[in-house]
Order: C-alpha cells, then structure tokens, then sequence
C-alpha cells in the first residue's frame, strides 16, 4: 500500500515551466514539491531555440547561458530543396541542450529551496474536498496546490481537447564534420520539405540538434526504419545533406513524439480552484515558431505572480490565455503554410524577393507582453 505524503505545493513536471515556478515560489518563501518523472536530468525532445524573450525570462532566473556553452544565434537561413535565404534574426537568439538547461533550472530551484523529486511519475490527478490527489508510481501525494507544467505529454483525465497533429517529430544530435559546424555557427536553419520542416542549430559542446517533424505515411514508407527517415529526408535538401555529411550521431536511437495537440490553448472556462497549467499544459504553439519556452517561462512567472497576490487561477487563466491566443493562431497558420507543398512553393520566391517579412513572422507568434 502506497504511502501519503502531504504537502503545501506541488508542481508537475521539471521542465522550464515548472522549474521557474519552483525558483520563484521558493524564493519568495512558499514551501514548494516539483516532481519529475525521470530519475535525473535527461534529453527531451525539443528544438533548443531560445528565443529573446526566453533569455530574457532566463536571466531573470539567474541563469548566463554564455557560462552555460550555449551558442548566440543572430541568423536563421530558411531553405527549401536547394534554395537559401539567410537573413538577420530580429534579436539574437541562444541555443542549449533542455538536458543542460533543465539541469541548471532544478539546481536554481534546489538553492532557492524547493524540494525536488526525481521519478515521481504522475500517473492521475483528482480533488476532493480538501485536497489535490496524485497518484505516482512512488507514493500518493496530497496538496492545496497544483501546478501541472508535464509538457506535451497528457495527465490521465486531465487531456487537452484539441486533435493532435498527425506529425512525428525526431530529435538526434550530432557532431558535425568541423567545416560544416563553424558554417552553423550563429546559425538556426529551418528546412522545408513536403509534409513538414526540420531545425538544424549548434549546442553546448560543439554539438548540433537536429529536429524534425514528418508525416507519418512517410514514416511507415521509410518502413518505420530510422536510418531510413535520415536517408529520405537528407534527399529532401542537398545543403542539409551536406551539413550532416560525415556526422556522428550521439544517441544510439532518436528522441521521438507523435500528434503533439498544436493550436491548443487552454481557455480557463469552468477551471477548477488551486490548478494552474502551465507552458504546453496552458497552450501548445508550433514547433516552427521557435517560441515554445519563451511561452512556457511567461506562464510560470505569470502563474506564481497570480499565486502570490491570490487572484486566482480564473484570472490567471484568462489573462494566459489573451496572451497566448494570438500568437499560437498566427503560428498555426504560419505552420500550415509551411507545411503545404503548393503554398511553400509559391510564397518561398516571395520571401526570397523580400527578405523584410520574416521579422513580420516572427513578430506575430511573439507574445505581446
């Protein structure tokens, strides 16, 4: 029989949602669990991109990404088959591995106090007229206050009502041949192909994460084979093919996800009391848009302002999701532009004309605030 622990404050996942919201309550003298289901610092899937807006949440934390060894992003180079488009990034970007910059995260939420612990998986969440009831597969857990920041990955009974996306998405990284990584240095390029895009960007220790997302009749063409998806989407672009020329991938196998819910935002109706969702919990924006953790962080520091001042979550939840609405639908329509071979085809010449529409883009999937 499971055991009870009691607690003030709980939070669900170790990520940079939950971890914000871990430094900030504890810093401000809340008594505060973060539970993570891994049992240590491990990769997850995730493009890497760090935003302005991220950083700037990120320094707020505490954190120098340049001590860290993660690369200044200040270009992007959009490609589609052959064709490139290189172009200034409104404002420099940073690019770190999530298993070093979730690392970090739980180290500051440690220091400033919070109790963190590893492979505590939630496996449910109700409510009784006391308390907040999780059950894991260490103890069952009671708390006055939850905050749900489990990524793209849904809680039993607690699912997002938005239909996922039919992709699959891949996460590899490598080490390039030196050439071609002191040609992706200060570089995140964005591959179009039919069906979907891939991200290609330097990492902490002269590593490159390449991510990407596919339909999954392409999967099941490739045989469900991964050397097979590497094969075929290595055709859909010679520079790609070119960069991953002579790589050595780190893993044994890729990261792997599929039908993440993108376009979903949570609207706050009928939210229940002492629940606060966090980061893909509260809103999911595509992947292309390269602003997941910047939307995540905005959420946690948003979440513990509303916790501390006691408002409540209705409020918290309403003011997200004006926040957050415009943006993920802009990055929704972006993606589906992006993600159509006829539309693709006949707006990438357009950009190519005017290289002044991608801070535009860039610009509508930002949040406001």
């Amino acid at each position: 029989m499971q055991k009870v622990e009691q607690y003030e404050t709980v939070i669900i996942g170790g990520g940079p949602a939950g971890c914000a919201t871990a430094i900030l309550l504890a810093k401000a003298g809340s008594a505060v669990t973060l539970l993570e289901k891994e049992p240590h610092e491990t990769h997850k899937i995730c493009g890497e991109f760090l935003s302005w807006e991220a950083v700037h949440y990120l320094t707020r934390l505490g954190l120098d990404l340049k001590k860290m060894g993660a690369h200044e992003i200040t270009d992007m180079r959009l490609i589609r088959g052959g064709a490139i488009i290189e172009t200034p990034l409104p404002r420099s970007a940073w690019s770190i591995s999530r298993r070093a910059l979730d690392q970090a995260l739980q180290n500051k939420a440690r220091a400033a106090g919070a109790n963190i612990k590893y492979d505590y998986h939630v496996s449910s969440l109700s409510r009784d007229e006391k308390a907040w009831s999780m059950q894991t597969n260490q103890n069952t857990l009671k708390a006055q206050t939850v905050f749900m920041a489990n990524g793209k990955h849904e809680l039993r009974g607690w699912s997002r009502d938005e239909s996922g996306s039919g992709l699959i998405g891949f996460k590899m990284h490598f080490q390039l041949a030196p050439a071609a990584f002191d040609n992706l240095k200060q570089h995140v390029e964005i591959i179009l192909f039919k069906g979907g895009y891939a991200g290609l960007e330097p990492i902490e220790n002269d590593l490159a994460n390449l991510c990407f997302l596919i339909e999954k009749e392409t999967y099941i063409q490739c045989g469900k084979s991964w050397e097979s998806v590497l094969e075929w989407l290595t055709a859909q672009s010679a520079p790609l093919a070119g960069a991953l020329n002579k790589a050595k991938p780190q893993w044994d196998r890729p990261l792997a996800i599929f039908d993440i819910p993108y376009g979903y935002v949570y609207d706050g109706k009928n939210a229940p009391d002492n629940l606060y969702r966090l980061g893909d919990q509260m809103a999911v924006i595509h992947s292309f848009a390269g602003d997941g953790m910047a939307m995540a962080l905005h959420s946690g520091f948003a979440a513990v302002s509303a916790y501390i001042s006691e408002v409540g979550c209705a409020t918290y939840h309403a003011q997200i999701y004006k926040d957050m609405h415009r943006p993920v639908r802009n990055a929704q329509i972006l993606s589906k532009i992006v993600l159509s071979p006829i539309l693709s085809r006949m707006i990438f010449p357009i950009i190519q004309t005017y290289p002044a529409l991608i801070p535009r883009f860039f610009h509508a999937t930002r949040l406001k605030s």
